[in-house]
């Protein structure tokens, strides 16, 4: 290459720009960190053809999605006719057997967990969703998702305004699909606005739209109640499609004729109207037994499924107190004090989550022992607790069955029973405590949950829908019941003390002469006494709000077993406080069968278009009766799921740095998101900047691969500037010369990346990779004299020869970290890498980067270090761009823009300055304390979540050097003290305006460059 004339001046050094594409970008993030989302299983999908559905099944499941089916058209007659609305053609649904298998699927790529029971994406307009436990449950969930289904059809065709969509408030689009899916009448919801009510806290307009704790399907399907009881069923469909237009103030002033402010007030109204007259006569909510685990604010709201030991002396309980997940906490019974945590899966790398809504936990008959629910490689097991050493001794995988809740420990110690999923239907199974084996109690399609001892060990209790008025033939399932199993004989007996309400958590009494249960028969969730010998039933609580846990079915009593002391769930303040009742309390007050008024969501006088309850109450209307549908192959081709505007992308590069442009790109995948096709085009300029890229994944099994070709430009420049005379206007006059070197390298690389997740925080990576390098040169020219710019013209320089290099290497990566607002907060990360090169030029190229991250709430501390080198003899090869720790994500304070040529010393083409910032090899160190200025009461100074902030103090250090220049580690501030390490130290504002967009503002002090004080910086990135 020709070198530059000798400058005077010096405008830039060596900053890198190239056209970068927000695919390659964010892919190349994805795969350098992140938790692994492991398919254990490899699941061999059919395709049953409904009339309006494409159910995706895989055949353990057939028997379950042959029923779902017929459900699912069934919903299409209702919602159909509600809404106004039909659609050509049929709607995907992918179904798995149980939510153990749901969470490995590939057609939502983000971690589902047990609180998401189904996912309706926009790009496919698909549902996704496992089968639960009970079919009046998924019946439910599948009516949900599928209010979702019509809600975007109808959106894309009114000329694709999913915009539109995409605006509504959450209380809006799920208070809706909660609505049309279980109407008018619900305990948990009217549970909710009562609690409202009871604590002076209904939300006003703004609240719902705005205030997450405002829980949106319980607030917006009261609401959406409201309107549909006032103004009928049809209004509903109506609102939505001119909301999706013009928005919902517009919409509700056009059909309700008034604002929706106006509306919220007037529900307000109804709501007190209603409610406080049945709440009057009630106990208060602190009045109800003794209160053991108050309701604080937020993280320690959820205390929930409450499990007192044998002797009634400590209560387990599982709560959200850490921030990150639900753990498992022990408590004193009798103060409330928390003893220890004795289980956190943020904390046990074997253990991904502690199952929490459908589960509590079972002691050992002597108190030592504490088993419960984990989701542990794919599947649920069965952890053991040492109590006192809070060490899980063991796990019991329960061989053929994936999904296991509410585990019971017989008295005698020798068996555990717990209720699983098998073939898609709930079942009783027996665990022996010793060997692990397994015997199977009940095998239907009828759901069998909730198992409890009898204190002989001969009976287990249950929770059930067989029975009553259930039938699978009009798939109608009965209010859950209580079962009784004899293990002598098998006999199962069906105990209802009230005929059409729910029944849950049932126990026996010590002495076996009673039944505790939970009941919502008024519409209030109290506990009851059932006497089994004169069938009497007495109620325990009389709670304003209600006895309850997460979800409608969910654990919230528990028994001491030798005192006969109950604990249970109270929902109050928006959260779940645990409450005891002494032996004395537990004898109650007779109790009858009463109407459940309380379960109404207002207006009680309701319009006469009730389409809504008339079809809840017609299981057979629209329902194929009978019908086996056909199955057929699943079809893998890949179809279009959006095309987009990249606009404007930002990546860096260890090779050749920082790379911004913009452009188009498209995404296709199959139904089942095992395969998919990126496709994109992007520009950073002229004709000769423009790059593609095309990049094919197979996610379908455990080890995934994937395989790319790129065509990408990178420019770079270098200006000079030098005194010079021109003539102008026949006048000689003093001007400077500008000379601008561009650089292009254009990069023509295919690779292949096979990726075996170790586990969902370890996993290997292998990597294979071949590139050509071309170069292209020009200068550019032009003098500036007087003021005014003149244009010297641009010739092209010679060029390096091209280069050729196969980059084959090895990765093994760690991610347990827990991300903030902008930044990780608890946790770790590595990688590890290496990649020998061959061809052209031969070396190697190390990568090791280590992040650690400690919790100290509303502050954290971050720690990191990384190394990336070339070694060997073509390492310094200047064909290959040199390496840079002045990028802002590295060490702020050197950033290539801020560098003025005055800093460069005695003029020479050397700027120590600049140079000791560029190498073959770098090292990097960083500290930082974060401290979280704005976020929410969990986690903030300040509880303001909309634009999260974060104060960062950091210090950085860094250092490169090449094969030839040797490091000099020393703390030297002058301008030539050649290759020593650099340092920096400031502060910086992190701020994600509505948790996106992270923006970084940071004012650094860098000592290395002794001619400047602060610099001021600014990066679009989150925190390392």
């Amino acid at each position: 290459m020709n070198a530059l004339p000798r400058s005077t001046h010096r405008l830039g050094m060596g900053l890198l720009l190239g056209a970068a594409l927000g695919l390659v970008a964010q892919a190349a993030q994805a795969q350098y960190f992140g938790r692994n989302k492991v398919r254990y299983e490899t699941f061999q999908f059919e395709i049953l053809n409904t009339h309006h559905f494409d159910i995706h099944y895989y055949p353990e499941e057939e028997i379950a999605a042959q029923d779902v089916a017929r459900m699912a058209d069934r919903w299409y007659t209702r919602l159909s006719d509600v809404l106004a609305h039909q659609y050509g053609g049929t709607k995907p649904i992918v179904l798995y057997a149980d939510d153990t298998d749901f969470q490995q699927t590939n057609v939502i790529r983000g971690y589902l967990g047990e609180g998401t029971g189904g996912v309706t994406e926009s790009f496919k307009n698909r549902v996704v969703m496992p089968i639960t436990g009970s079919y009046a449950e998924t019946n439910h969930v599948l009516g949900h998702e599928l209010v979702h289904v019509f809600q975007y059809d109808i959106a894309q065709r009114m000329e694709g305004r999913t915009q539109g969509l995409g605006s509504l408030p959450l209380w809006f689009i799920e208070g809706m699909a909660e609505y049309l899916s279980v109407g008018p009448i619900s305990a948990q919801t009217a549970m909710w606005l009562r609690d409202s009510i009871l604590n002076d806290d209904l939300p006003s307009a703004r609240d719902l739209s705005v205030n997450p704790r405002y829980f949106p399907y319980r607030f917006g399907h009261g609401l959406w109640s409201y309107i549909a009881g006032r103004w009928g069923d049809g209004v509903v469909g109506k609102i939505y499609i001119s909301a999706v237009r013009a928005g919902i103030g517009t919409s509700i002033k056009s059909h309700l004729r008034m604002s929706l402010k106006e509306l919220v007030e007037a529900w307000h109204v109804e709501l007190k109207a209603t409610y406080e007259p049945l709440m009057a006569a009630r106990k208060a909510t602190g009045k109800t037994g003794r209160v053991v685990i108050e309701s604080g604010k937020d993280e320690k709201s959820t205390n929930v499924a409450p499990s007192p030991s044998p002797d009634g002396r400590y209560v387990a309980f599982l709560s959200a107190r850490d921030l990150f997940g639900i753990d498992l906490y022990l408590a004193d019974a009798n103060s409330g004090k928390i003893i220890k945590r004795i289980s956190s899966a943020s904390s046990d790398p074997h253990i991904r989550s502690l199952k929490f809504i459908e589960s509590s936990g079972t002691w050992s008959p002597d108190g030592s022992q504490f088993a419960f629910v984990v989701y542990s490689e794919g599947t649920n097991n069965l952890a053991i607790v040492d109590v006192e050493k809070r060490d899980i001794i063991r796990q019991i995988r329960v061989s053929g069955v994936d999904a296991l809740s509410n585990p019971a420990w017989s008295p005698k110690g020798d068996k555990i029973a717990v209720s699983g999923i098998t073939s898609a239907a709930s079942d009783l199974f027996l665990i022996d405590v010793a060997s692990g084996d397994v015997e199977q109690l009940t095998n239907d399609r009828f759901a069998d949950l909730q198992p409890s001892w009898s204190p002989d060990a001969t009976t287990l209790l249950f929770v059930t829908d067989r029975g009553g008025r259930t039938n699978f033939d009009t798939l109608e399932f009965a209010e859950m019941g209580i079962g009784m199993v004899s293990l002598r004989d098998r006999r199962i007996n069906v105990l209802r003390p009230f005929p059409f309400a729910t029944h849950s958590d049932p126990e026996f009494s010590p002495d076996r002469g009673s039944i505790f249960f939970r009941s919502d028969q008024n519409g209030f969730f109290d506990l009851y006494r059932f006497e089994l010998e004169s069938t009497r039933v007495f109620r325990l609580t009389s709670l304003p709000t209600g006895v309850s846990g997460i979800a409608r079915l969910s654990p919230s009593m528990g028994v001491a077993q030798q005192t006969g002391e109950i604990f249970f769930n109270v929902f109050h303040k928006g959260g779940y406080a645990i409450h005891a009742l002494t032996t004395e309390q537990t004898q109650g007050q007779p109790a009858n069968e009463e109407q459940a008024i309380a379960a109404l969501l207002p207006p009680f006088e309701r319009d006469q278009d009730d389409r809504v309850v008339s079809y809840l109450g017609d299981a057979q209307t629209g329902l194929p009766f009978s019908e086996t549908f056909p199955s057929t192959e699943y079809d893998s081709s890949l179809s279009l799921d959006y095309v987009g505007n990249t606009g404007v992308g930002v990546s860096f590069d260890n090779r050749y740095g920082a790379a911004v442009g913009g452009g188009v790109s498209a995404w296709f995948s199959d139904m089942l998101g095992h395969r998919n096709l990126g496709m994109a085009l992007y520009s950073n300029g002229g004709f000769k900047d423009l790059g593609a890229q095309v990049l094919f994944q197979n996610l379908e099994k455990r080890w995934s691969w994937s395989v790319g070709a790129s065509h990408i430009p990178y420019l770079s420049f270098r200006t000079s500037v030098r005194p010079t005379v021109a003539v102008i206007n026949g006048t000689t006059v003093a001007a400077d010369e500008f000379l601008q070197e561009v650089r292009r390298v254009f990069e023509e690389r295919v690779s292949g990346t096979v990726s075996y997740p170790i586990s969902e925080t370890r996993r290997l990576e292998f990597l294979l990779g071949g590139a050509y390098y071309s170069f292209d040169t020009e200068l550019e020219r032009f003098l500036v004299a007087g003021g005014q710019v003149f244009d010297g013209g641009t010739e092209d320089l010679p060029s390096q020869p091209g280069l050729g290099l196969i980059e084959p290497g090895i990765a093994i990566v760690g991610d347990s970290s827990f991300g903030g607002f902008t930044s990780p907060i608890k946790g770790s990360r590595f990688r590890l890498e290496y990649s020998p090169v061959f061809g052209t030029l031969q070396y190697h190229t190390v990568l090791a980067d280590a992040r650690q991250y400690f919790l100290k709430r509303p502050a954290s501390l971050g720690f990191r270090a990384l190394h990336y080198g070339r070694y060997g003899k073509g390492a310094d090869d200047d064909r290959l761009s040199t390496l840079f720790i002045g990028y802002p994500t590295l060490i702020r304070g050197y950033d290539v823009d801020t560098i003025d040529f005055t800093e460069c010393g005695d003029g020479n083409d050397d700027c120590p300055v600049f140079d000791r910032l560029v190498g073959s090899k770098i090292a990097v160190a960083n500290a930082e304390a974060r401290v979280q200025i704005l976020g929410v009461d969990q986690f903030g100074l300040v509880s303001f979540p909309y634009v999260p902030t974060e104060l960062v103090f950091f210090f950085d250090a860094g250092l490169a050097w090449t094969e030839d220049e040797e490091p000099f580690l020393a703390w030297r501030t002058d301008n030539n003290a050649g290759r020593i390490p650099v340092f920096s130290a400031g502060v910086s504002l992190r701020v994600a305006p509505f948790g996106v967009l992270p923006l970084e503002f940071f004012w650094a002090k860098p000592f290395q460059r002794p001619d400047q004080n602060v610099v001021f910086g600014f990066q679009i990135a989150p925190g390392w």
